[in-house]
């Protein structure tokens, strides 16, 4: 029996979800001071310093701190080197930039990369969020005929000090393209386009294709940008749970339509689907990344009412429940790792392989219920963050 829902499971076609934890989150909030972006890495609080070369202080559940400076691998102490290639950490916040934030970030690319930038002053950014506009003000740079390996230059500085790549402010053209990086509050903006074009007004100089023109715009954003918040909600009655889904997501099965064409050439409507009809196996299913690169991204919580070490009975120890009942899995670690809404949970990571993608499955107890969390692809950048949107979510009654 335990061979046949194993088989079931696996052939469900989408997976996802995972947690983060609240019991240590209002701890972590406390380090939030703007000087640090603070995470929850398994049962530990990391602080990483705003200070370029600052490193990152560890604290621990016996009330103990562990500070680790920027060094090479080699040079760091063996604690320090398995805190640091710890891939279970969430975001609790990011450090917000010192009042003259985005004169200081500037200056900071300017010594970096080494490029003679002209200040441009006072302007302002119209950055594209989901729930709408917002117009910024900042500051700015420019540069004129650089190469593009300075282009690459400063485009890395700001992947370098922890900025994402936005792709609602993302512009592609032939000739001249912008790129939005967000971290927290703060947002940047880089142009650029060979020299010689002059986008305003569409005139040729003629350009010159291998040196390229840039501006630099930074600024702050009244607030963070919450891009769930108009997301659609489910509630699962039976258990007693709540998730956020995306507000473009199909409720149900995909429909049959959708499944005439390649993922690149279906409309919006046929990118995500969220499935909830049986309440046991709920599946959400979408695609993240551009028209032209995109990334499968999969979802299920599952609960089987048919098999006995789903229903553990009360008091069992998780971690050894999980290792009796699932010892096909490999790396089941030997103690509580995470949390999902304040709930115990096991993490449980298996690598990509050539036969398979990466994945996370999250088993946790409540009510002498068992919970199985799986998401796929899980170390494709846009997928995590879309799991992560979703984690934050994540609501038991």
């Amino acid at each position: 029996m335990k061979n046949s829902v194993i088989s079931i499971f696996l052939t469900v076609s989408i997976i996802f979800l995972a947690g983060c934890s609240t019991n240590l989150n209002s701890k972590a909030q406390t380090y939030c001071d703007g000087d640090h972006d603070v995470y929850i890495c398994s049962t530990s609080i990391k602080a990483v310093s705003i200070i370029p070369g600052a490193g990152a202080t560890y604290y621990r559940a016996d009330g103990t701190e562990l500070n680790c400076p920027v060094v090479a691998p080699d040079s760091m102490s063996e604690e320090c080197r398995e805190l640091l290639f710890d891939d279970n950490c969430t975001e609790v916040c990011r450090a917000s930039l010192p009042s003259d934030e985005d004169t200081g970030l500037l200056e900071l690319l300017e010594k970096e990369t080494g490029i003679g930038f002209s200040d441009t002053g006072d302007l302002e950014i119209s950055w594209k969020t989901v729930v709408g506009d917002q117009l910024v003000k900042a500051q700015g740079l420019e540069a004129k005929r650089i190469s593009d390996q300075q282009y690459r230059a400063v485009e890395s500085f700001f992947v370098e000090q922890g900025f994402e790549i936005d792709i609602y402010n993302v512009l592609a053209g032939t000739i001249s393209g912008a790129t939005g990086y967000i971290k927290g509050k703060n947002v940047c903006t880089v142009s650029g386009g060979v020299t010689g074009y002059k986008e305003a007004t569409g005139q040729w100089i003629p350009p010159e294709t291998d040196e390229k023109d840039v501006e630099i715009k930074c600024g702050l954003l009244e607030k963070e940008i919450d891009e769930t918040e108009n997301w659609q909600v489910y509630t699962n009655e039976k258990y007693g749970y709540s998730l956020k889904y995306p507000t473009d997501c199909l409720y149900g099965p995909l429909p049959g339509y959708c499944k005439q064409s390649p993922p690149e050439e279906r409309p919006r409507e046929c990118l995500c689907y969220f499935n909830a009809e049986d309440p046991n196996s709920v599946s959400l299913g979408t695609f993240t990344g551009t028209k032209s690169d995109l990334t499968g991204a999969s979802f299920v919580i599952f609960h089987s009412i048919y098999v006995d070490y789903y229903s553990p009975p009360a008091g069992t120890d998780l971690v050894e429940w999980v290792k009796e009942n699932f010892s096909y899995y490999e790396d089941i670690p030997d103690e509580i790792n995470m949390e999902i809404d304040g709930i115990p949970a096991v993490k449980v990571y298996t690598p990509f392989s050539g036969m398979a993608w990466s994945q996370d499955d999250f088993f946790f107890i409540r009510d002498s219920i068992l919970f199985q969390i799986s998401i796929l692809d899980v170390d494709n950048s846009d997928n995590r963050k879309l799991y992560d949107q979703i984690i934050s979510s994540i609501e038991f009654n």
